[in-house]
């Protein structure tokens, strides 16, 4: 997960019915303001399906309201669905989750897990109505899912399949720049961190961890 500002939507347009938001403008500005890709786990592109921050359960003041709507997967659509998570989850229109959850990549036992852990003063800072222990285990079972459910095992893994190659690539790409500072390598960093890349928090999480590149790209990652 990672900040989102989301637009204004044009003074003539009203949202008063499935509809207004599943095609036309509203959808089309929601896919541009999530970047064409998933809000929770950061998968792209995707079949955007239209999210509810706080779930609504029939409540037109959330149903139709434009800032409470983001884009995910059916994966992490599903995962969601539980009522623990109905109205604690961070939202990244309001907060930056990185400022309060960690997210890398490992190998344990041999198989790859997704390792989500929150920074250790990040309760002192947050609003209340958010709860860090709860994303974190709502991103848990969305890339480490372990359920009876089947479908949704198999789409965490699909997903974390996705995760795995685009790591590896980008950990070349850092490699590569450390050996020469290569203008070109930095460049290619510079997008691969941008907020608009997918799973763009495991990358940015790659470059804190590192005491030289965050010399070479903090002011990067304040920025974008």
């Amino acid at each position: 997960m990672v900040k989102l500002n989301k637009s204004k939507l044009p003074d003539n347009i009203k949202i008063k019915h499935e509809s207004h938001y599943q095609t036309g403008v509203v959808y089309n500005q929601l896919i541009e303001d999530c970047h064409n890709k998933c809000y929770i786990c950061e998968h792209k592109p995707i079949p955007g399906h239209v999210e509810h921050i706080i779930t609504h359960k029939g409540d037109p003041s959330l149903k139709y309201n434009w800032y409470n709507m983001l884009l995910s997967c059916v994966h992490c659509n599903s995962v969601k669905k539980k009522t623990e998570y109905d109205t604690c989850i961070l939202n990244p229109i309001i907060v930056d989750p990185e400022n309060y959850i960690i997210l890398e990549l490992s190998i344990i036992n041999l198989k790859e897990e997704v390792i989500i852990t929150s920074i250790s003063d990040a309760d002192e800072k947050i609003d209340k109505q958010f709860s860090i222990e709860k994303t974190c285990k709502l991103l848990n079972e969305v890339y480490n899912n372990n359920s009876n459910r089947l479908i949704q095992v198999m789409s965490s893994i699909s997903i974390k399949n996705r995760l795995s190659s685009q790591i590896k690539d980008f950990c070349i790409l850092v490699d590569n720049y450390k050996q020469d500072h290569n203008d070109g390598d930095y460049l290619n960093i510079v997008e691969t961190i941008s907020r608009k890349s997918e799973f763009a928090a495991f990358k940015r999480g790659i470059i804190r961890n590192d005491s030289e590149l965050i010399n070479d790209f903090s002011k990067v990652l304040n920025e974008s």
